[in-house]
């Protein structure tokens, strides 16, 4: 599958069928859970793997970040709109690959991908 877009070291590209299980995987891991949401910490049912699907299909962005060079799934990027113009960027970066500048990369390049091509406020 070619590539829909490129950063410095990262690909995104749509979600493949095994990326949903590495997704999920850190998704129930505690540290990320907890700089993530507000709500308690607690694992999400296998069920969670379809609203992933779900989400991959309706919101305005909805991303794997995969290592250019190697195709590994790092983390995952998405923008929803609140309102007309106005995005809530989400990301998750794997713990294995934290404090690797992989988050200010994903933001970086995201940020400038909704102003640049998105019509997002600035």
């Amino acid at each position: 599958m070619p590539p829909l877009f490129q950063s410095a070291r990262l690909t995104y590209r749509a979600f493949l069928p095994g990326d949903f299980d590495q997704f999920y995987e850190a998704w129930n891991d505690p540290e990320i859970q907890d700089g993530g949401s507000p709500l308690p910490i607690k694992p999400a049912s296998e069920g969670m793997k379809e609203k992933f699907k779900s989400w991959s299909e309706t919101w305005a962005l909805f991303l794997a970040a995969a290592d250019t060079d190697t195709g590994e799934f790092i983390g995952w990027v998405s923008l929803v709109w609140g309102k007309p113009r106005d995005a809530e960027l989400g990301m998750l970066v794997k713990r294995s690959h934290w404090a690797k500048g992989y988050g200010t990369e994903i933001c970086g390049w995201t940020v400038q991908h909704a102003f640049n091509f998105l019509d997002a406020h600035r």
